[in-house]
């Protein structure tokens, strides 16, 4: 794997297939993702995993603990670099930990606890899992992959591989301002233009999808 000096460097010509480099980052030129694939983005991932899970007092908000404890089938879809994954592992020993991602390039390769596995998929090419799979579906922010209809689908997908009575847990951000934020109006509206085809878009119906199981 090159370094981000390397990447920093390189132009798109150089780095392996499905990448290219913009403004000094590398990004995947198969997925749809707003952020880049490189070691800086993975280490953002990481401070990004420890800062939400301080605020909101652990990994999770599903009411799962105990079923946790039991032994349960859980997916993370969009793991990138499988952190939480990692995290829940080791804290529920007796469940089973389903990891997967449009791209492995952030995959952990070393101290992974047997009832954890990373598999390259994705959400909205079909997962490669059987109807009524997982106990409990997990995603978090993934607003810069979807636009709205891939949301839909991707909900779609998830009730498909989710047990009946499993929970599924989406944690995302908000792209929509609740009052005007301070800055020159030309950014603001380019920041706009570029987050909200991208936000939760269809959040007011989310139950309303995931009801009609396929």
């Amino acid at each position: 794997m090159a370094d981000q000096d390397d990447i920093t460097n390189a132009t798109s010509a150089q780095l392996p297939e499905g990448f290219k480099v913009v403004g000094g980052r590398k990004f995947a030129n198969n997925i749809k993702y707003l952020l880049p694939n490189d070691d800086d983005e993975r280490d953002r991932l990481t401070q990004q995993h420890y800062v939400v899970r301080q605020l909101i007092h652990g990994n999770f908000n599903a009411p799962v603990e105990d079923f946790l404890e039991q032994g349960i089938r859980v997916l993370d879809a969009g793991c990138g670099n499988g952190l939480w994954l990692l995290d829940m592992a080791q804290d529920y020993p007796r469940s089973i930990f389903v990891g997967t991602d449009a791209s492995a390039e952030g995959f952990p390769t070393s101290d992974v606890p047997p009832n954890c596995t990373f598999i390259l998929a994705d959400t909205l090419q079909g997962l490669p899992f059987q109807d009524s799979t997982f106990d409990y579906v997990f995603q978090r922010f993934m607003n810069g992959a979807f636009s709205p209809a891939d949301w839909a689908s991707a909900v779609k997908e998830f009730t498909r591989v989710a047990k009946s009575g499993a929970y599924l847990e989406l944690f995302e951000l908000s792209l929509q301002y609740k009052r005007t934020p301070p800055g020159p109006p030309r950014l603001r509206d380019a920041n706009e233009r570029i987050t909200h085809p991208h936000s939760l878009a269809c959040s007011h119906n989310v139950r309303q999808i995931a009801r009609h199981r396929p």
